[in-house]
């Protein structure tokens, strides 16, 4: 039985306040209304080529191509007591009901580096000169969309005479952003990942799961102790890598008019205008990736040797920046309806993923524990390369740059649910 996610917390009532009165407006455009997008070749793109692209590479998918390195970072206030943090309600033209709780510094290369001639990123300038670095490393991001994108996820701890709030950044305690990371469509992706990313231990004023006292929570809890060489997926990992190499992408030509509402086959594009008075700036036209279909992402447990343990897929994909990275255990509908039902539904998020680039694109996520006498051998076999870890060395990894995808760092976040 999963969980009752739901939450009287300020918290989440500061955000269902904010989505009552949306400051966001979104507006769908035809294409040659689009400006400074144009079809430059075989992508879509800006006239200066800043922030990212579209692009055609095989039939009916579309590609966002942004090799600029985005910042996600949360702080933490330092002399808090219990973990405080700088939470972001960001509104993004994408998301389902426009406000979610973003990382405290969520941005672009192009967005602080002003490219837009807008305001600076707020809590930018003391991040890394006056903070103490948590957790500081490189993440990839959704590679059935994005080619080769990477993040810097980091948690840095800050004095409060340089935390600096404005209407949408305020302080609350980690552990009601905890509470909604069953919530759907609350916590961002990116928040997602930073916590995921980050020492949980920094994250609890217990120890970690040490509060949990359902069932699910006490496996945890007896997952996180257990004692597994840590290094052993990771090597695993290494033995399925190929060589790091440059990887062109092949663009088909684009057709486009400049009436179009909207550009593609399966996958498309719209167009739009968005109005927001609490962004950098004011107004702006982008276009917006709309997914074909609804995405399923799938992490299965078992009771195993070492206690509670996760079953990661390995992924390979040329869109991966380091050519292979540890995957939920399932990955689509048609991947699961393979298995038919897998043990028993421990937890199940809907999530908007990505509203800055893709449009209300909604995966399910679902966390799955087989029953104590299903060693999941069949399961593993289906799947494989794949192998078992604790929980403990799935912190581990989460942690490790490049090793784990977007969509298993969002599951790994929804256990800290139960932190």
């Amino acid at each position: 039985m999963a969980p009752d996610a739901r939450s009287s917390s300020e918290l989440a009532a500061w955000m269902e306040a904010l989505r009552q009165a949306p400051d966001m407006r979104v507006d769908r455009i035809a294409f040659g209304q689009c400006a400074p997008w144009i079809v430059d070749g075989k992508t879509i793109a800006r006239t200066d080529a800043r922030f990212f692209a579209l692009s055609c590479p095989e039939e009916g998918k579309i590609l966002v191509e942004q090799p600029e390195v985005g910042l996600l970072a949360f702080v933490l206030v330092e002399g808090a007591g219990a973990p405080h943090v700088v939470i972001h309600a960001k509104d993004e033209p994408g998301n389902l009901f426009l406000t979610q709780l973003a990382p405290t510094v969520q941005a672009t290369r192009s967005n602080f580096e002003r490219v837009h001639g807008g305001r600076k990123t707020p809590m930018l300038e003391n991040l890394f000169q006056c903070g103490r670095v948590l957790s500081d490393t490189m993440q990839s991001e959704h590679s059935a969309h994005f080619w080769r994108k990477r993040n810097r996820n980091a948690a840095v701890l800050l004095q409060p005479e340089y935390v600096h709030l404005d209407k949408r950044l305020r302080v609350f305690p980690m552990r009601e952003l905890l509470s909604l990371c069953l919530t759907d469509h609350a916590v961002n992706t990116d928040a997602r990942s930073v916590l995921a990313t980050a020492p949980w231990s920094a994250l609890t004023e217990d120890e970690p799961f040490s509060r949990s006292f359902d069932h699910f929570g006490r496996l945890l809890r007896e997952s996180y102790a257990a004692r597994a060489r840590e290094e052993a997926a990771a090597e695993f990992l290494a033995r399925h890598r190929g060589p790091l190499r440059e990887e062109s992408i092949f663009r088909k030509p684009l057709q486009l008019t400049p009436e179009a509402m909207a550009w593609g086959t399966a996958d498309q594009a719209y167009f739009v205008a968005v109005r927001a008075s609490t962004r950098e700036v004011v107004a702006w036209n982008q276009p917006i990736l709309a997914p074909a279909f609804e995405d399923r992402q799938v992490l299965v447990g078992r009771h195993g040797e070492a206690g509670l343990e996760f079953l990661l897929r390995i992924e390979s994909s040329k869109a991966l920046f380091c050519s292979a990275e540890f995957a939920p255990t399932l990955s689509g509908d048609k991947e699961f309806a393979k298995f038919g039902e897998i043990g028993q539904e421990i937890a199940v998020l809907r999530q908007t993923d990505e509203g800055g680039r893709f449009w209300r694109a909604v995966c399910r996520y679902e966390i799955r524990l087989l029953p104590e006498a299903d060693r999941g051998d069949a399961l593993a076999e289906a799947v494989r390369p794949a192998c078992w870890v604790t929980l403990r060395q799935l912190e581990t990894l989460a942690a490790r740059e490049l090793t784990t995808t977007n969509e298993l760092r969002t599951l790994v976040s929804m256990l800290l649910y139960w932190l």
